[in-house]
């Protein structure tokens, strides 16, 4: 299955471009959702110095993830494109436009 997954940072939730979007093929869930932490480590740690002065202790308070799957109409299309599109595409547009059942959200 084709998902789409949104990560980004909790202190300014992505509004001063910190976050970062994929379209990404997977078996299953838990694949999704350990790319979706990958993702949010790599986010951290070329952000860390911006996160260095807030009051967390620990990373994980950090990121916040969202994964939703790719409507069943848009499957054939390849994931290349797709993640070409989400790319240049407004978040909420693309979740609006492309995405069906939010599997996983972590605000």
């Amino acid at each position: 299955m084709k998902v789409y997954i949104y990560v980004d940072e909790s202190i300014f939730c992505g509004n001063h471009g910190i976050y970062d979007v994929c379209v990404v093929e997977v078996n299953d869930f838990k694949e999704a959702h350990e790319i979706s932490m990958e993702m949010g480590d790599e986010l951290y740690y070329t952000y860390e110095h911006v996160f260095s002065n807030s009051d967390y202790d620990e990373e994980e308070h950090y990121v916040n993830t969202c994964i939703w799957t790719i409507k069943d109409e848009y499957q054939n299309v390849p994931v290349k494109e797709l993640d070409s599109i989400c790319a240049e595409s407004d978040y909420k547009d693309f979740i609006k436009t492309y995405c069906g059942e939010c599997l996983y959200e972590n605000l």
